[in-house]
C-alpha cells in the first residue's frame, strides 16, 4: 500500500480556484461536499464513503424508490457502488493520471482521525488502490 499525504481543505469551491488544472470529479451528482483536502501536487482527495452517501440521497431526494427495481437493500448498495466506481473510473481515464483525483477508501483514518483533523491540517491515510498494484 502507498501513504497518501494531503491537505485537509473545506471549502471546495476555493480549490477550484486555486487548483484550475487538477481534475475534479464531473457528474450529475454534486459530490464537492466529499472532497476531503488536496495533495501537494494537486491532486483532489474524495471520501469514496460519502460520495456513496450522496448518491444515495440525491435518489432519496428524487423520490427513487429501489424496491422497484431490485430485490433488496443489498443489491441497490452493490449497485450505488459498482456507479460510483465507474464515476470514480471515468475521472481518471480523462485525465492523466498526473492530476486525476484520489479516492480515499481507509476507513480506519476516516473513522479515527480525519474527524479530528483542522483545516489546513496533514492526513496521511493507506490508498488501497496500490495493493490491487502491487499482487
Amino acid at each position: 500500500m502507498k501513504n497518501i499525504e494531503f491537505l485537509k481543505r473545506n471549502d471546495s469551491e476555493q480549490l477550484t480556484n486555486e487548483f484550475p488544472d487538477s481534475v475534479f470529479v464531473d457528474s450529475t451528482y454534486d459530490f464537492a461536499h466529499a472532497i476531503m483536502g488536496v495533495t501537494n501536487d494537486g491532486r483532489i482527495v474524495y471520501n469514496h464513503f460519502y460520495m456513496e452517501a450522496l448518491i444515495h440521497k440525491s435518489n432519496d431526494h428524487d423520490g427513487y424508490d429501489y424496491t422497484e427495481d431490485f430485490d433488496n437493500k443489498d443489491d441497490y448498495d452493490d449497485y450505488v457502488h459498482i456507479e460510483l466506481c465507474h464515476i470514480q473510473s471515468q475521472s481518471q481515464a480523462d485525465s492523466d493520471y498526473e492530476n486525476s483525483p484520489i479516492f480515499c477508501t481507509d476507513v480506519e483514518f476516516l473513522e479515527n482521525t480525519f474527524a479530528s483533523l483542522d483545516e489546513f491540517e496533514t492526513g496521511i491515510f493507506e490508498d488501497e488502490m496500490y495493493e490491487e498494484e502491487e499482487e
